[in-house]
């Protein structure tokens, strides 16, 4: 099996999206149908899909923007193992963007994110502040590791 990254970063995007807590934790109207325009308009905004988010600033906020980072095999070759980072941007507050941070990391633990082609569950790696040159912007990373078990 081809690792797909376009797949993976889709289905992650639409993980958290589609999860009526973090919209609330975002402040985004939990939407009357999620392929709404205008929904997924302001998604595509407040969580992106790219180290450095576009339209960075405060009436986006809070903001997510998630990416990976390169991968490995395990022990056993059919194991992958790749991580994504997921860098939230707040309005310089640090308590918004950690219970953010807590709920994707719990997120991620607790659930599968859905791929068509296999069980893509997360594990919490790493996390911390992260230096910011955006005025009155408070920047918090967590770092998910996953792993995928490839078809021959």
């Amino acid at each position: 099996m081809l690792l797909q990254m376009a797949e993976y970063y889709a289905s992650i995007h639409k993980f958290l999206r589609e999860d009526p807590i973090l919209l609330k934790l975002m402040g985004i109207e939990y939407p009357a149908a999620f392929t709404d325009e205008g929904f997924l308009s302001l998604a595509s905004v407040r969580i992106q899909k790219r180290k450095k988010p576009q339209s960075l600033n405060i009436e986006n906020m809070p903001l997510i923007s998630f990416y990976n980072n390169p991968g490995f095999h395990g022990a056993n070759p059919l194991e992958y193992l790749f991580s994504f980072n997921f860098d939230i941007y707040s309005n310089d507050d640090v308590e918004w963007a950690l219970l953010i941070s807590d709920h994707i990391t719990k997120k991620f633990e607790e659930q599968d994110a859905g791929l068509r082609c296999c069980l893509l569950k997360g594990q919490w790696m790493a996390g911390g502040e992260c230096e910011t040159d955006q005025l009155n912007t408070y920047k918090y990373f967590t770092q998910i590791l996953f792993t995928l078990i490839l078809n021959k």
